[in-house]
């Protein structure tokens, strides 16, 4: 067999959403352990980045409609979803409005994000903190490094990147009747001060069916120099979803008689 006539089977596509006050290049990590499993895209939410310069998205309304026009542009229609942080809440609207349309992804990872309706027991709008709070706030979480913190210049472009972002996750309201059928994994770190009192499994209610978890050592940003371990939980969650999808219709032509299960 010549083989220049062999079908090369195209990678499945991964989308990517960064977290609050972050951006792109902070997953570039993840999409190299990532790499021979999938055809990434991580998007910069407009702010910072390759957005730098365009209006914030202040809902997460406004995010969806802008991964979607940025996933039509690109001509990309993703196998799979994944999402940190603010990345996860817009990443699980992203899934609904993508069933509702009638082209699901086949797996959607949700990182470290609250379930809706479940917020925070001390939580305001963060948006509306003074500067210092939103500071000791970012310090708290970990992940950035304290000189950055430290240099007058970015920490304005820090706070004209998070403020917005913010305001995204603390007026964001799930208003959906319909649990969402597409398989989900869901991660957290183990000492994330952000999601005090949540376990995975609070995610249950969203979902039409079970979802996994998968509790990391570490805080907000445990992926972070784990990012070849996630990469494997992700590609190995994605598989059993893959299975999943191939086996429904088996299921559904088998009859009420046949159960069958994989």
């Amino acid at each position: 067999m010549n083989p220049d006539d062999a079908t090369v089977t195209p990678l499945p596509e991964m989308l990517i959403l960064h977290h609050a006050g972050g951006s792109a290049i902070a997953y570039r990590n993840l999409e190299k352990q990532l790499g021979g499993k999938f055809r990434t895209l991580t998007l910069d939410l407009p702010g910072r980045g390759a957005a730098y310069g365009r209006k914030p998205c202040r809902s997460v309304r406004e995010a969806v409609a802008f991964c979607l026009d940025a996933l039509d542009a690109q001509d990309v229609l993703p196998d799979a979803v994944f999402g940190h942080s603010m990345g996860a809440l817009i990443a699980f609207e992203l899934a609904s409005e993508l069933e509702r349309r009638g082209t699901p992804v086949t797996w959607l990872g949700l990182s470290a994000a609250r379930p809706p309706g479940f917020p925070h027991p001390a939580r305001t709008r963060r948006d509306l903190w003074d500067d210092a709070q939103l500071l000791n706030f970012v310090r708290d979480l970990g992940g950035t490094p304290e000189e950055l913190l430290e240099d007058p210049d970015y920490v304005d472009y820090l706070l004209e990147v998070i403020r917005p972002d913010l305001e995204l996750v603390d007026t964001y309201m799930y208003d959906s009747e319909t649990p969402l059928n597409t398989p989900a994994e869901i991660y957290q770190g183990h000492d994330d001060p952000v999601l005090e009192g949540v376990e995975t499994g609070h995610w249950e209610e969203y979902f039409q069916n079970s979802v996994t978890g998968r509790t990391w050592p570490g805080g907000h940003f445990y992926l972070f120099g784990s990012e070849g371990e996630l990469a494997t939980a992700i590609t190995t969650s994605f598989d059993r979803a893959l299975e999943r999808k191939a086996w429904a219709p088996q299921q559904e032509a088998s009859g009420p008689d046949r159960q069958e299960k994989p």
